[in-house]
């Protein structure tokens, strides 16, 4: 059923009520879709029915929601098990330990991966080819789901980087002007510089040929 047109008080109870009806061999009766705001509605069954409720809004994809969180929740579980495993074993400095979460933890990313790659490889060939098995369409479709849910595979271990030494500079790319490169090197470069001793006593005593070639700047 379908209502086109706003209903108000009475109208918005009996209207969809009728519906309700019952009558041999009439099991299956929906309010598709009507004109109200579902506030309206709800307020005008609560002055006659005061437990009534209204649900939220129906997401076509709820089915699939529904169906899939087990197979989501299971996942989850085993690799937050493994990655809490992971990070005691790592305290701990166990390396066989470290090694197993390690596996559990890549053997999870890696299925994930494999369903993206199984969705994609599907999406491409069902193009081409008449696979007349909807087992693989189902499968194709259930991956779709559940891989962006599953919420692992982004983490990296930390990085060190207390041992990284500076070698190299190269002066930022981008749309700059030559005032944007004189202010680089006039505020920011001959700021550092000044800040050493050495270096003013150094370009206060020597030509400047010789202070580029000091191995302190």
């Amino acid at each position: 059923m379908y209502v086109d047109k706003r209903l108000a008080g009475i109208q918005a109870v009996q209207t969809p009520s009728r519906l309700n009806r019952a009558h041999a061999g009439k099991d299956t009766t929906y309010v598709v879709d009507f004109v109200n705001d579902p506030a309206e509605v709800l307020k005008a069954f609560q002055t006659y029915y005061e437990t009534a409720e209204l649900s939220a809004t129906t997401d076509p994809n709820l089915v699939f929601n529904v169906r899939i969180e087990p197979v989501y929740d299971r996942l989850m579980k085993r690799y937050k098990a493994a990655l809490a495993a992971f990070r005691v074993a790592t305290e701990g400095d166990d390396e066989g330990a470290i090694k197993v979460a390690r596996e559990e933890m890549n053997a999870l990313i890696l299925f994930k991966g494999d369903m993206g790659a199984y969705v994609r490889l599907y999406t491409f060939l069902s193009q081409i080819f008449d696979y007349g098995n909807t087992a693989i369409e189902k499968r194709a479709i259930s991956y779709k789901r559940l891989a962006p849910l599953l919420e692992f595979g982004r983490e990296r271990d930390a990085i060190d980087l207390s041992k990284v030494t500076l070698t190299h500079h190269a002066l930022f790319e981008g749309e700059l002007t030559d005032q944007d490169k004189l202010v680089y090197v006039n505020k920011v470069l001959l700021g550092k510089l000044l800040e050493s001793e050495t270096l003013i006593q150094q370009a206060a005593s020597n030509s400047k040929e010789q202070f580029v070639s000091s191995p302190d700047l």
